[in-house]
């Protein structure tokens, strides 16, 4: 999942680097970060479950319009993650002072279990059938 939001990045943002951990010399400016906060499942009928995975997705930026202009951008695009994952509940938070954007949002999955039995290839058949019909 952490690849295919950072996929989805590089789209939106071509030349701006996205990290997944921490990076020990520090972060590039400009750059994403992405860390998973919580996941939930509820589970629905035949074995399927809602997963909702939370994320904490920070923007290392230059100044304030840079910010701003990053914000509405994420806010104009970042709806899917992907061809399975419905980005909801998006909230910003962006501090002036550390030159950082702060966008949580959620990820909604449908998942199923899937049967790893194998399936049956031919069927063989000996004998007859038989008419019961009487007349």
């Amino acid at each position: 999942m952490i690849d295919e939001i950072g996929n989805y990045l590089a789209e939106i943002f071509p030349s701006i680097p996205f990290y997944d951990e921490n990076q020990t010399n520090g972060f590039q400016v400009p750059s994403f970060y992405l860390h998973e906060i919580t996941t939930a499942v509820k589970p629905r009928l035949a074995g399927q479950q809602l997963r909702t995975y939370t994320w904490n997705l920070v923007y290392f930026g230059t100044d304030n319009r840079d910010l701003r202009t990053v914000q509405e951008q994420l806010l104009d695009n970042f709806t899917r993650v992907g061809d399975y994952a419905t980005v909801r509940n998006r909230s910003f938070n962006l501090d002036s002072n550390e030159t950082t954007l702060s966008m949580q949002f959620n990820l909604l999955l449908n998942m199923h279990a899937t049967d790893s039995t194998p399936n049956m290839k031919e069927v063989e058949i000996s004998g007859t059938a038989k008419d019961n019909q009487k007349g």
